[in-house]
């Protein structure tokens, strides 16, 4: 069976032992989202969502950031 910890965080190296805990730095696989509002009423509306969507699955889902940059919007999240 595929170790659960080892499919969802991409184990670097170990960066310390000590008795029976061993420390591991990791790299955790993220998705980003690029979402392209077609005006300024959509843009508000995504805005609107996505905040909402932030606030209401937080504990189902991480999302880390919203991101807004050339007129886009990135949702960054989870890979799962």
């Amino acid at each position: 069976m595929a170790s659960k910890i080892w499919s969802k965080y991409k184990k670097i190296k170990e960066i310390g032992t000590n008795s029976n805990i061993k420390t591991f730095l990791t790299r955790i696989e993220l998705i980003a989202k690029e979402i392209i509002p077609k005006n300024k009423d959509d843009y508000y509306i995504i805005i609107k969502i996505l905040v909402k969507l932030k606030e209401e699955l937080e504990e189902e889902i991480n999302i880390y950031e919203l991101i807004e940059e050339n007129e886009k919007k990135y949702l960054v999240m989870d890979n799962n």
